[in-house]
């Protein structure tokens, strides 16, 4: 079957990813207060390096997905209303 439209016709591609922010976010703090307690509590320099990277990449990810905006967003609590 042959689509008549051209390809301006169509809206361009756009993926859409998903995003639970309130989920993204409590994953973020976790591995954030385990890397600063597992510094402070004598553990390998391995352990906090790697929960500290682990934090990096969850913003890299979340910016990759919806830029500043959602990194942003990821760090201000949402307004009760």
């Amino acid at each position: 079957m042959h689509d008549d439209r051209s390809d301006a016709d169509r809206p361009p591609y756009e993926m859409v990813i998903p995003v639970s922010l309130p989920r993204i976010r409590i994953r973020f703090f976790a591995f954030a207060v385990l890397a600063v307690g597992s510094a402070f509590s004598g553990a390998s320099i391995w352990l906090p390096l790697a929960l500290t990277l682990t934090c990096v990449a969850i913003l890299l990810a979340v910016a990759a997905t919806g830029g500043r905006r959602l990194v942003h967003s990821l760090f201000l609590m949402p307004s009760k209303q």
